[in-house]
């Protein structure tokens, strides 16, 4: 399954990420893949207010990964945001301890998943971002039903 999104503006983007959020099942891994500025960070922010969670989200590209607690339904899902902007080998990626923060009890939503993909799950979630002419972007998102 495949659903297309367009969003014009970064309050549209974190408005799709809200949406896409409220899809979300604890276990569940979104790679995130497109270049640099599409919006991958932004669209995290609306994910984080779907799962509840009040502080502000900025893009982990020097830490690599952060957690943040939320809740839904009165029922705690943590949030893992991780970004691969800064990989450059796999070896990289076994250090960073990637596939024990797949976890069963998180959501994990990773930027450049794409460098990861031969450490994600089959049943990864992929979200592209395209550029459009425009400056709109073109979300395309595999795996999960809109």
């Amino acid at each position: 399954m495949q659903a297309e999104l367009i969003s014009r503006d970064p309050e549209a983007t974190v408005l799709a990420g809200r949406r896409i959020g409220e899809r979300l099942q604890p276990g569940d891994v979104l790679s995130l893949e497109g270049v640099l500025g599409s919006g991958k960070t932004t669209l995290v922010k609306g994910i984080a207010l779907a799962l509840g969670i009040d502080e502000p989200v900025l893009s982990p590209t020097f830490t690599l990964m952060s957690l943040y607690p939320g809740r839904r339904g009165g029922r705690a899902v943590n949030l893992v945001h991780i970004d691969l902007y800064r990989i450059r080998h796999e070896r990289e990626l076994e250090d960073l301890g990637l596939e024990e923060a797949l976890g069963a009890e998180v959501v994990t939503v990773i930027e450049w998943g794409d460098k990861a993909h031969t450490f994600l799950p089959p049943e990864t979630l992929r979200l592209r971002f395209e550029l459009l002419p425009d400056g709109a972007r073109r979300l395309l998102l595999t795996g999960l039903d809109l």
